[in-house]
Order: structure tokens, then sequence, then C-alpha cells
């Protein structure tokens, strides 16, 4: 089998070996770097199968990192691993086009099961569907309307793509976190509703995602 390569950016030394070596006792082929800027370039040289990025690193950020990689790659998960837990930097990484927010610290089995669960999702049969009156293209990420394009991270595609399985009922915040995120834990339900608010801000038309309240939220699918 043919390894996957994941991309790791993370300034502290000792963090990054130790991401390093976990990840490869679990199969996958790893590449590092100290800062953003040598993210972006080893990016460009070893074509991962996953992006892992720190929020904070010198010389280039995590945040530009992502935005330099998103101008060329729509398609491969980026995860920000980040000690801040604030909202304006959750909603910003995720506008932005990342795939994953998780909170440091984090453990190395965590960060595994994460890049799996990403990188699982990744791969899709058919290369679009209509959700409402979005033709959403699986393989660029990507909903139109009209002449409307709105690109999608991995983790957003893979909302719509739940929804789309599960039209016309009530989808609970927590099953939704336990469906995509591949977590199961009441905490997430925060996550949901900041990645649901960028995502719809990408939607146009009838039939898009209501929110029930109290309860979660309904994808109703046209007639």
């Amino acid at each position: 089998m043919v390894e996957q390569k994941v991309l790791v950016a993370e300034d502290e030394a000792a963090v990054r070996d130790l991401y390093r070596s976990y990840l490869r006792r679990n199969g996958f082929d790893v590449v590092v770097a100290a800062n953003g800027k040598e993210a972006v370039a080893l990016f460009f040289e070893e074509r991962p199968d996953a992006v892992c990025l720190d929020l904070l690193m010198p010389v280039m950020s995590g945040f530009d990192a992502c935005r330099a990689i998103r101008e060329v790659d729509q398609q491969v998960p980026i995860l920000f691993l980040s000690g801040h837990d604030d909202l304006p930097s959750k909603v910003e990484g995720l506008e932005i086009g990342a795939d994953d927010y998780v909170i440091k610290p984090i453990s190395p089995s965590e960060l595994v099961a994460r890049l799996k669960a990403v990188l699982r999702r990744a791969k899709a049969s058919d290369p679009s569907f209509m959700f409402g009156e979005n033709c959403v293209d699986r393989i660029a990420r990507r909903c139109e309307h009209g002449k409307k394009v709105a690109k999608l991270s991995l983790r957003e595609l893979q909302i719509l793509e739940f929804l789309y399985r599960n039209p016309n009922r009530v989808v609970s915040r927590e099953e939704l976190y336990r469906e995509v995120w591949a977590k199961d834990s009441l905490s997430g339900s925060r996550l949901v509703d900041q990645q649901l608010l960028v995502l719809r801000k990408k939607l146009h038309g009838d039939y898009v995602i209501d929110t029930v309240y109290g309860r979660g939220y309904r994808y109703t699918a046209p007639p």
C-alpha cells in the first residue's frame, strides 16, 4: 500500500518531532516545516495528501500559509493545530479554507484519527450532486448557483453530503459532529454552528439549510 503523505508545519521542534514520529509509526509518510513559508515551499515540492498547520509561526503564519495553498489547491485537506480557542480565529480559519480547527494540546493519537477521517471522507464516487438549487462539485470542491461560484472546504463538503443523504429530517448538532468530525462529544456543537455559519454564506436559492430551534438543522429537498 502506498503511504499517504502528510505535511506538518510546527515551529516547536519537540512537538514537531513528536507528531512526525507518531504519524510515521501509524503508516504515514511525513514531511515537516518549521514555519509557514517553509510549509508552502514544501507543499509545492512534495504535494502531500494532507496538511497540518500550526497557527502562530515565524516568517509566515498558518493563516497565510493556508491562503497560499488554497490559491492553487482546493482539495487537499488542511487542519489547523492551534492554542487559540477564540471564535474569531476559528471562523477565520474555516473561512479561508481549513477543513478542521483543532485546539492544542492534541494527543498524537487524536491527530492520527482526525487525519484518517478527513482523508477517508475526501474520497467520493459521484463527481457532483444538487443541493437545492446549488450544484455541488465534489472533485473541484465548489458549489455553483447560476454564475455564482463558491469554493468549499472539505469539511463543508462533508456537511452538505451528510445533509443531502438525510433530507427532510432534523439532524442534531451532536449527530453532525459525530458523523462529519468523526468524534463523539457534546462539546462539538459550537464548532458545528460556526461551520454552518460560514457554509450558509456560500449557498443560494431556496431549499438550503434551516435551523430548527433547540434541535439542530434540516435540509428540505426540492419536491
